[in-house]
C-alpha cells in the first residue's frame, strides 16, 4: 500500500462521489417521506449558533450540511482511516494469503458485523432505532 497523494483529480473525487451519492440517498429518503430535514426550531438554533439569524433557512441549512461534510470529515478522519487501514489494508490482505476469495469476504464481513453489531443495538436501544428524530 503506498503512503503518496494520488493526483489531485483522484483526491477531489474520493471526496465528492460520496458525497454525491449520500445527496442522492438524501433526496430519495425526502422524497418518498421516509425522513425530512430538520424542523424550523433546529435550524433557527444553527442560525444563531453560527450567525446567520435573519437568513432564509435553505441558507442556513446549506451552510450547514458543507460545515458538518468538512467538519465532520476531519473529526472522523482517524476513525474513518483506523477501520480501513485496519480492515482493508491489514486484515483482508493477510487473510487473502491463506484464504480464497470467497473464504475471506465471508470471514472479513463477520468480524465486522461482530465489531459494529453492539453499536447498531446500542442506538436502537437508546436512541429511538435508526431513524433520526
Amino acid at each position: 500500500m503506498s503512503w503518496n497523494w494520488a493526483a489531485w483529480q483522484y483526491n477531489r473525487n474520493a471526496y465528492l462521489i460520496p458525497v454525491i451519492y449520500v445527496s442522492v440517498a438524501y433526496a430519495l429518503v425526502w422524497s418518498f417521506g421516509l425522513g425530512g430535514v430538520p424542523s424550523e426550531e433546529t435550524i433557527a438554533d444553527w442560525a444563531q449558533t453560527l450567525g446567520l439569524q435573519g437568513r432564509n433557512q435553505s441558507v442556513v441549512l446549506a451552510m450547514m450540511i458543507v460545515l458538518l461534510g468538512l467538519i465532520g470529515f476531519i473529526k472522523y478522519l482517524g476513525a474513518i482511516l483506523g477501520e480501513e487501514l485496519g480492515w482493508r489494508g491489514f486484515l483482508i490482505w493477510e487473510l487473502r494469503k491463506v484464504m480464497p476469495f470467497g473464504v475471506v469476504s465471508l470471514v472479513s464481513g463477520l468480524i465486522w458485523a461482530t465489531w459494529h453489531w453492539p453499536l447498531v443495538v446500542y442506538v436502537i436501544a437508546h436512541h429511538g432505532g435508526l431513524r433520526p428524530s
